[in-house]
């Protein structure tokens, strides 16, 4: 499955959800980048709905590093939702659940 990304914001601006789908790697980069840039930053909280992806790579575990830097380093709100038993073994090789909250995706209220 070619990757993809959907980017959505909370009517009040406090959430970026951002969706991938498929296997994700370094293609992948610029789109991601410009999906968390362009949006609210100051304080919002940033969703990465992991739900349909297949794969991560290197590259993609960097895609994040670099978000958090973007959302605040230490401050950063990241919650990865929805990763499938291979995702969340790439995650926690990566140690990102050590710095990143993995959990079960949670809709809109």
């Amino acid at each position: 499955m070619t990757a993809s990304l959907t980017r959505t914001i909370s009517p009040d601006e406090s959430e970026v959800r951002i969706i991938l789908a498929g296997r994700i790697d370094s293609k992948l980069h610029a789109e991601f980048c410009e999906a968390y840039r362009s949006g609210p930053c100051a304080g919002a909280t940033y969703i990465i709905d992991l739900t349909h992806v297949e794969s991560l790579d290197g590259s993609a575990l960097g895609m994040f590093f670099k978000l958090r830097e973007y959302a605040g380093g230490d401050r950063a709100k990241i919650h990865f939702v929805g990763a499938n038993a291979q995702v969340q073994q790439a995650l926690k090789l990566a140690n990102l659940h050590e710095i990143f909250v993995l959990q079960e995706p949670v809709p809109y209220s």
